[in-house]
Parts: structure tokens; sequence; C-alpha cells
């Protein structure tokens, strides 16, 4: 199902292990043609394939940037309910149980400090990027609230 859907991952939680597999992969081959000794080999070796299986991991396995099944189907049995958000952020978690739980009310609830921005950039605000994730479901009515207290 194509969606418009954007957690917002920085490239380097997908990508950034590959980077230090090239690189480790490069000395590696110059170690190699060097004749550089077998301890030395093995060590570069051993991070080469470190930061790719790591590569695999967080891009395949924790699939950063993709949408996440309900870890259990004993949450919301009946298929409906409510459900609070707190720390909702880019809306990862929230439409995991809306996917799962189309009846389900969710709640979702951030701050959006300063260290949203840093994390995930200044392109859209977090409260935007929630928003537009929500509605680029089938199926969910979004109702906004901005309340801000000191």
């Amino acid at each position: 199902m194509p969606s418009q859907i954007s957690f917002g991952y920085p490239w380097y939680l997908s990508y950034g292990h590959l980077v230090v597999a090239v690189v480790a992969l490069s000395c590696w081959l110059f170690a190699y043609a060097r004749k550089w000794s077998t301890t030395a080999l093995v060590l570069i070796g051993a991070v080469t394939l470190w930061s790719f299986a790591a590569f695999l991991v967080a891009r395949f396995g924790l699939d950063v940037n993709g949408r996440l099944p309900l870890p259990t189907e004993m949450f919301l049995v009946s298929g409906q309910g409510r459900v609070l958000d707190m720390g909702a952020g880019t809306g990862r978690s929230s439409l995991m149980v809306l996917e799962a739980r189309p009846q389900t009310t969710v709640v979702a609830l951030d701050l959006f400090a300063e260290s949203y921005q840093e994390h995930f950039g200044y392109r859209q605000s977090g409260q935007e990027r929630l928003l537009a994730n929500l509605r680029g479901r089938p199926g969910t009515s979004c109702h906004h609230s901005d309340r801000r207290h000191a």
C-alpha cells in the first residue's frame, strides 16, 4: 500500500553503518594488497562484517523508517478502545495501533521540544509531520489541539 507517510528519521539511522562498512572494506582491501599482518586483516575484517551486519539489522530488522506491526495480538483484543501515545513523535506507534485496531481512538501527545528539531531537522515541525502521517492513513480522522502551558 503506497503512502505519503514519512517518519523523518535521519539517513544515518538507516544507512550510517553501511558507510562504515564501505570505508572498512576499502581499508581491508588496501591492507590485503599491502600484505599487512593477519591480525590487522582479521581486525579490519571484523569491523567490516560488524558494520554490514548492523546495517542489515537497522535497515531491515528494525526498519527504522517503516511501519511496525502490533507487537502482540493480545493488545486491545476487543478491537476497540482508547490509547494515549505519550511522546508520539512522528506517530509511528500511533499508526501501528490504528492500523491493527481501526476502531481505536488514539490521543497522540508530544512536547516537540528543541531536541526534536535537532534530531529530525527544521524542514517541518513535529506537529506538522505527526498530523501529516496520521492524515495519510486511510480512514483516520484527526482533531488537532495546540494547548501549551507554562
